[in-house]
């Protein structure tokens, strides 16, 4: 991993060109939980059909830091994304944003940063009552039992039945639950980007966008939703995923990676 100093932080990053004439960098942006070793399965697939890749611990995740005194919200995440490829000026670059990181992905565009593709994998949602539930509940969650309590509580509504089957020898732990410490990175960077504005304007977003949604994701998908801002994006593809559901790099990583890869193949 490589490193690149911002403010006195450090941003863990990973970077590989393409090894084919023509082949885009794929520029992963994380869920907030999910840090850039989530993409390996895929990354594997993109690298052996001659794409590239460029990866990166937000701050507030594993392999990056973060001073104390900074907030982690979504102008952190974008400004630190501007730098990064401000830095590395991956070759035809395409963001790829799986959950919450399809919002910083949109959030970069809009902000000027430069991308031939977007994918937006189980990002789109409305703001309103429900949403801001569910992203509280899960922060007090991970407040009451960290990671381990969200897992359990989460997975079977997130997931389809092979990544159920993978988690349930981890599940109730008998030790019982740890708390996430409060003065955590990563709680910080849950906790800033709690109340995240999904207002987003999808008319905005020019560029060729791909709408990748797992339908065994029974938490952030509405499925009405999902059709009503897809169809704000101009310039739009869909694909389901019957058999999967929120975290498609990891439920069908093969599957997934073919996708994106044919995605960016007819640009």
């Amino acid at each position: 991993m490589a490193e690149l100093s911002l403010d006195g932080d450090r941003l863990s990053y990973s970077h590989q060109v393409p090894a084919r004439a023509g082949g885009v960098t794929f520029v992963m942006f994380n869920a907030m939980t999910q840090p850039h070793q989530a993409w390996d399965p895929v990354v594997e697939v993109v690298h052996a059909a001659g794409h590239g890749s460029l990866r990166y611990d937000l701050r507030g995740q594993p392999g990056s830091t973060a001073a104390p005194e900074l907030v982690l919200d979504v102008g952190r995440i974008v400004a630190d994304a501007g730098a990064l490829m401000a830095h590395v000026v991956p070759q035809r670059p395409v963001m790829v944003g799986l959950s919450i990181g399809g919002l910083f992905a949109a959030r970069a565009l809009l902000a000027g940063i430069a991308a031939e593709a977007l994918v937006l994998v189980n990002t789109l949602r409305s703001p309103g009552p429900r949403l801001t539930w569910i992203n509280h509940a899960v922060l007090r969650a991970a407040e009451l039992g960290g990671g381990e309590l969200v897992r359990d509580l989460y997975t079977p509504l997130l997931a389809g039945d092979a990544l159920i089957d993978a988690v349930w020898p981890l599940a109730f732990p008998a030790a019982g639950y740890t708390a996430l410490d409060q003065t955590s990175d990563l709680y910080r960077l849950m906790r800033d980007c709690r109340d995240a504005d999904w207002d987003v304007p999808w008319e905005a977003i020019n560029i060729p966008s791909l709408i990748l949604t797992g339908q065994r994701d029974n938490v952030f998908r509405v499925p009405a939703d999902v059709q009503r801002l897809a169809a704000r994006i101009p310039r739009v593809h869909r694909v389901d995923f019957e058999h999967a559901g929120h975290l498609l790099p990891a439920e069908c990583p093969l599957e997934f990676a073919e996708t994106i890869i044919s995605f960016v193949d007819a640009l």
